[in-house]
């Protein structure tokens, strides 16, 4: 499914690390011919999804009109953002000299999810799947943050996120892998299986490359291996198998 092309260039990035990149270009859910779509919505919680799919689309060559052959109807349509006020209070001269409680941060993150039904006339089609998450935390300071602004903000966001995924799964475009890998890893070391996370990744594999960088990162927690989990999560839970391309007759 996936063609890979400049595979394994690696840099030094430090004495133990090395950089791993390759390019890798997903199969599209649309036939070649393809050129225009019908993009859609009855849920008016994908309002701002919709708007960014349209134009992302439109980025990548294809047509949205109102009578395409192929459809592309978005459902469940979910955000949630969150958010929590901090308050440090252990520099008291500090907050005595600026006759306040203490400095104040406000941590602002959500996760959102879509649904992509891509259909032609006469044909169930099939659904593709998009999650994102996303966070907004700023540094203490004096006065309160306004975290409403922020949460509407943050919104937006997901938003976008969910129509470039989206996007990238109905026309998809190359896309530069980048990782983090271990010049000399141990076998058997947490190292040695973040490396085989690399590699899995490589080869097309997401499932087992997941499988190896959760073992990483629970034998040695890194703040990198984290976020590397965290990618290799998402894609997961959007990964589609094109059994039949859309468009062809």
């Amino acid at each position: 499914m996936r063609t890979l092309f400049a595979v394994l260039l690696g840099t030094l990035t430090g004495c133990a690390h090395r950089s791993v990149s390759w390019v890798e270009t997903n199969q599209s859910v649309l036939a070649p011919e393809v050129a225009q779509v019908t993009v859609r919505s009855d849920d008016p919680a994908c309002a701002g999804i919709e708007r960014g799919l349209r134009n992302e689309l439109l980025r990548r060559g294809l047509s949205v009109t109102e009578a395409a052959p192929v459809h592309l109807s978005l459902s469940a349509c979910e955000r949630e953002v969150r958010s929590e006020l901090g308050l440090r209070t252990e520099n008291t001269l500090f907050n005595e000299s600026q006759g306040a409680d203490g400095l104040r941060q406000v941590q602002v993150w959500g996760s959102g999810r879509a649904e992509l039904r891509v259909a032609e006339a006469g044909s169930e089609g099939l659904v593709l799947v998009s999650r994102a998450s996303a966070e907004d935390a700023v540094g203490w300071r004096q006065k309160p943050d306004d975290a409403v602004a922020r949460q509407v903000g943050l919104e937006r966001e997901l938003d976008t996120l969910l129509a470039e995924d989206l996007a990238q799964q109905v026309r998809p475009q190359a896309v530069e892998r980048r990782r983090r890998a271990f010049r000399r890893a141990e076998p058997g070391s947490p190292e040695a299986a973040l490396n085989a996370a690399v590699a899995a990744e490589q080869a097309g594999d997401v499932e087992r490359a997941l499988d190896l960088a959760r073992e990483a990162y629970v034998r040695k927690p890194t703040w990198w291996a984290l976020d590397y989990v965290d990618e290799l999560e998402a894609r997961a839970g959007r990964h589609t198998e094109v059994v039949e391309l859309l468009g062809t007759h």
